[in-house]
């Protein structure tokens, strides 16, 4: 019986060898757990400043459009004056050839008579 009670001992002192090492591996464990507790809220804010900064560029992008859409708009009309301006300068061209054409009848009729008072006067 003695051997017996060596032997539940022995038994005894194993398990409690055992359970302080499981004792440990908890403790490891619970480190863990709030080590990943931590990493876990760190990564949250982490995602919920990327998200800001999403919306932000969503914004961004939103005014970079309609800056855009302005832009087609004065393009357009830029284009729309300048056909307008094109009109006006072949206009002006052709009411310009009509003056170099009244100006060189003018000297026509200058030099006519020019020669017709020589005539008079010779």
């Amino acid at each position: 019986m003695e051997e017996l009670l060596k032997q539940i001992v022995s038994e005894l002192k194993d398990l409690k060898s055992d359970v302080s090492d499981i004792k440990t591996d908890v403790n490891t464990l619970k480190a863990d757990v709030n080590t990943l507790k931590s990493d876990v809220s760190s990564i949250k804010t982490d995602v919920n400043n990327l998200k800001t900064d999403v919306n932000d560029l969503k914004s961004d992008v939103s005014g970079i459009k309609t800056e855009i859409n302005d832009l087609k708009s004065d393009v357009k009309d830029l284009k729309s004056g300048q056909k307008k301006i094109e009109n006006d300068v072949k206009e002006i061209k052709r009411n310009l050839n009509y003056v170099w054409d009244d100006i060189k009848r003018m000297d026509d009729r200058l030099q006519e008579q020019e020669e017709k008072v020589e005539r008079l006067i010779k």
